[in-house]
């Protein structure tokens, strides 16, 4: 399960959501591409067997089939929250700027290409307050 947010990183990510205009375009689907979806392996499977998960933030829906569970096990999950989805995955790392990607956590994202077709760059939220806090002062 996901570590959840402490209440001042919580603070923080709804003032950050709070700023976010409100999508472009609703997208409605007929029956047939709501009953279906793409696993992370690239299987189409019933939408049935895909798992919502709670990120701390908000209820997401997860893109691994159960048969998958395994091979995704302790990756950082990158979630939209404009369309609530998983859109990647990232193994554990630290970055430059000393931001730690833990295995089985979620970080967010304000939107994705599947949300935002003309999207050219997106960065993640958690990762944008930890460089602001830790922005060296002159």
């Amino acid at each position: 399960m996901d570590r959840p947010f402490s209440d001042r990183e919580f603070v923080d990510v709804m003032r950050l959501m709070a700023k976010l205009p409100p999508t472009k375009k609703k997208v409605l689907a007929d029956e047939d591409t709501l009953s279906k979806a793409r696993c992370a392996c690239d299987k189409v499977v019933d939408a049935q067997v895909l798992r919502p998960f709670n990120t701390g933030v908000i209820i997401a829906m997860d893109n691994v089939c159960p048969g998958c569970d395994k091979q995704f096990f302790n990756l950082a999950k990158l979630v939209c929250l404009t369309c609530k989805t998983v859109v990647a995955r990232l193994k554990p790392c630290k970055t430059k700027s000393g931001f730690n990607f833990l295995g089985n956590r979620s970080y967010h994202l304000r939107e994705c290409i599947w949300c935002n077709k003309d999207l050219k760059k997106s960065s993640i939220l958690e990762l944008e307050i930890f460089e602001q806090r830790n922005r060296k002062k002159p």
